[in-house]
């Protein structure tokens, strides 16, 4: 993840804090649909299913290699950290934080010239909020639809859904940040 401009402790604490939570549900997530038989045994299906934190802490004992781990901070200007963690995880987290970011870099932009252009072009500018707001949507919705078309369709009830918000909630506060530059899934490291 690439970053700019000034951080106290407790804003990239939070930052990596968000990132693992992201990881963390969509490992949930993953575990799911990669593992069901497992997964259902450990954790239930249904009325037995087992809440979502249990869920969490299952997937990282039984499937997660175990948290995600902060490989290397690069502080300056730019800046960046490198997490490793299970590239089948890694890359659904990359794509969405990296899809809303952009999504949300277009908003900016668009607000930038709403305070420019506000007295001529009031209906305009609500069109182009709308649109980008539905582009967001749009961003989301493909996440959610590309994660849960991996999972049984027995398991795609209640627990998932909560799974999925456990992620888009902390992924929305990163795409929102805008000292976060970019996110990307680097090649594999030996």
């Amino acid at each position: 993840m690439t970053i700019d401009g000034t951080w106290t402790a407790q804003d990239f604490a939070q930052l990596l804090t968000q990132f693992d939570q992201v990881y963390s549900a969509v490992g949930a997530l993953t575990w799911l649909a990669e593992w069901p038989d497992r997964a259902i045994s450990i954790v239930g299906k249904g009325d037995q299913a087992a809440g979502t934190d249990d869920t969490i802490r299952a997937a990282l004992n039984f499937y997660l290699p175990g948290p995600l781990n902060v490989l290397s901070i690069q502080y300056g200007s730019i800046g960046a950290f490198i997490a490793s963690g299970l590239r089948i995880v890694l890359a659904p987290v990359a794509k969405l934080i990296g899809d809303m970011r952009e999504t949300n870099r277009k908003r900016e932009e668009q607000l930038l010239v709403d305070a420019r252009e506000r007295r001529s072009q009031d209906i305009h500018d609500k069109l182009e909020q709308e649109k980008i707001q539905l582009e967001y949507t749009k961003v989301k919705v493909k996440a959610a639809i590309d994660l849960l078309d991996r999972l049984p369709e027995d398991l795609r009830g209640e627990r998932a859904r909560e799974l999925l918000d456990r992620a888009f909630g902390p992924a929305t506060q990163i795409a929102l940040e805008p000292r976060v530059l970019e996110t990307e899934l680097l090649e594999d490291r030996v």
